[in-house]
């Protein structure tokens, strides 16, 4: 009989190729070509599952956007929210091989989303559930009376998000001057300042 494939994963494969050509070449490097010698594939095997570059970008911004919830699932072991929204931030900086990869990947599309109306709508939705899980963590650790019952949710929540984002551009664009430690501490030592001042960071 033959062997079952399966498909997904092998899409997955595919787009985890996508992410590696995007973060060592940039967008302007993918053709169905580079990323089919990436994978090891043949062009028609490819072409089976992708037919254009836009279905390999958007699935690739899918595949990104998987991961990283993969591993903020599992930072749902931390005894307390706090610890939690520790463990996310730590998962969204690119302080290794992989989340570096998944940094330039995200900063590529942003990128292009701007001029780009297929990717813009996915881009968006992706910003705005990251921004639903620091809101949704920062809600969760006040209910839990680990953070000032006060304290403006979304507005912290924003003022998070847009410290993690700008990190990650320092660590991916001048990693010499800030590097994963510095980034860290100031990532952390935000979070660790709202329940130092009760209600302001």
């Amino acid at each position: 009989m033959p062997k079952e494939v399966d498909h997904e994963a092998r899409r997955r494969e595919l787009a985890d190729a996508v992410c590696r050509v995007i973060a060592r070449e940039g967008l302007a490097g993918v053709s169905l070509r580079v990323v089919a010698d990436e994978a090891g594939w043949s062009i028609g095997s490819m072409r089976y599952y992708f037919t254009t570059k836009d279905e390999l970008l958007q699935f690739a911004l899918r595949r990104v956007d998987d991961r990283i919830e993969q591993r903020l699932d599992a930072s749902c072991v931390q005894p307390t929210l706090l610890g939690r929204a520790h463990a996310v931030i730590d998962e969204l900086l690119p302080l290794d091989v992989q989340r570096r990869e998944e940094a330039l990947v995200w900063l590529a599309f942003v990128s292009r989303a701007t001029t780009d109306a297929k990717l813009a709508p996915m881009a968006a939705e992706v910003w705005t559930r990251l921004n639903e899980v620091f809101v949704g963590l920062l809600r969760a650790a006040v209910e839990a009376g680990e953070l000032p019952a006060d304290l403006d949710l979304v507005r912290e929540g924003g003022r998070l998000q847009a410290l993690i984002d700008g990190l990650v551009v320092h660590l991916v664009s001048a990693p010499e001057r800030v590097g994963t430690a510095l980034a860290a501490e100031l990532a952390h030592g935000y979070l660790d300042q709202l329940t130092a001042v009760p209600g302001r960071a």
